[in-house]
């Protein structure tokens, strides 16, 4: 059965009775009012709505000569203005809503309407109870799909993961195909809430499930394994994954740097610049600032000028606020750097954050300066 005959169906329910006779007599009066005049007269005269309820309410919702826009407005109306009878839409007129914006192909505005069901304790319930209630009436695979799709996109956004994954879960039993764009939502999620042990568990969710997997989602269980601590399995995973025809790229390979760099273990980073070679991964500039960092708390300068050199030559550049521990060796490289290109008013910014970093300058920095001014000049 489509959503319309769906539609259809619930408005011929009620007319069994006189009493859903007259419900369905205000609720057409209401629509044409909508249609003619918009919400200004309800706006405008409260009591129109009198005798309101939400059985009405769900008829008007429902009314296929009501255009979707309007009966998404009216719906905005009633949750900003209930009246002393129908109160707030109730769950049914949340889906019948649902169901008009999704024919109108309105997506946005139909994950605005399960935002609603998901953050009002009132409305929320079991993914098995939400569909139900279209289940019962329509066969649409395709919709059904979209809107626990949609619906775990939402709890993820709103971080109730406990209940975006009793729709993952909803979704596998059912053998619906699972966006790996929305898991990667649900992953980003867990990371930004600091989830990170939960974040490599449903990677492993998601590999279980036959879910795409990208080197994107990949590295997102990277980040979350370095941050805990778990080098090994970080490393492992991209081996397992690479074994699985997932090729890791500049970011997921920057991801571990990070890591090992933090922990002061040089061996870990030797062997990420390594494979970074042998896979013919070329640095950008996060690298580049990685690497500067690391050469730089070595005391390597000569490495420095040499990573900073190699950078500037391909056009880019170090971002000492991004990713890079602020010290003295890459400092002064960096003013150097800009010095001897006659950028004297980027060396003498970084010169004054170098200051406010309680750092120190030696004689090369003030060379260097002096050195910039007499660049810019000639």
């Amino acid at each position: 059965m489509s959503i319309q005959k769906l539609l259809q169906a619930f408005n011929k329910t009620h007319f069994t009775n006189p009493t859903s006779i007259a419900h369905q007599a205000i609720a057409s009066k209401i629509a044409k009012t909508l249609i003619k005049s918009g919400l200004k007269p309800f706006e405008t005269t409260p009591l129109l709505l009198s005798n309101f309820n939400s059985d009405i309410a769900n008829l008007v919702l429902s009314n296929s000569n009501l255009p979707p826009q309007s009966c998404l407005s009216f719906f905005k109306f009633l949750r900003r203005n209930p009246s002393p009878v129908a109160h707030k839409p109730d769950l049914q007129a949340h889906v019948i809503l649902i169901c008009r914006l999704y024919k109108a192909q309105k997506f946005a505005e139909m994950k605005n309407v399960l935002s609603y069901i998901a953050t009002d304790v009132s409305l929320r319930c079991p993914v098995i109870n939400l569909v139900s209630l279209i289940e019962n009436e329509t066969a649409e695979a395709k919709f059904v799909e979209k809107l626990c799709d949609m619906l775990f996109r939402v709890y993820a956004d709103n971080r109730l993961f406990d209940e975006a994954m009793s729709v993952f879960d909803y979704m596998e039993n059912s053998g619906m195909k699972i966006d790996e764009r929305s898991c990667m939502v649900y992953l980003i999620a867990l990371k930004r809430s600091d989830q990170m042990n939960m974040c490599f568990g449903f990677f492993q969710r998601m590999v279980k499930a036959n879910v795409n997997i990208t080197v994107y989602t990949m590295t997102i269980a990277i980040d979350g394994l370095c941050k805990t601590g778990d080098f090994k399995r970080a490393r492992d995973l991209m081996v397992e994954m690479i074994g699985k025809g997932i090729k890791a790229n500049v970011f997921t390979y920057n991801t571990l740097i990070n890591g090992y760099i933090k922990r002061k273990d040089f061996v870990g980073v030797n062997e990420m610049l390594s494979l970074m070679e042998s896979d013919q991964v070329a640095y950008n500039a996060a690298t580049y600032t990685l690497l500067i960092e690391w050469y730089g708390r070595s005391g390597r300068i000569g490495e420095v000028e040499r990573v900073f050199d190699e950078m500037r030559e391909r056009g880019m550049e170090a971002d000492v606020h991004r990713g890079l521990t602020q010290n003295v060796v890459t400092y002064t490289v960096m003013i150097s750097g800009l010095s001897k290109e006659g950028r004297s008013d980027e060396a003498f910014r970084l010169y004054d954050e170098m200051i406010e970093a309680g750092l120190t300058p030696d004689n090369r920095v003030y060379t260097s300066l002096v050195g910039s001014l007499h660049t810019a000049r000639t």
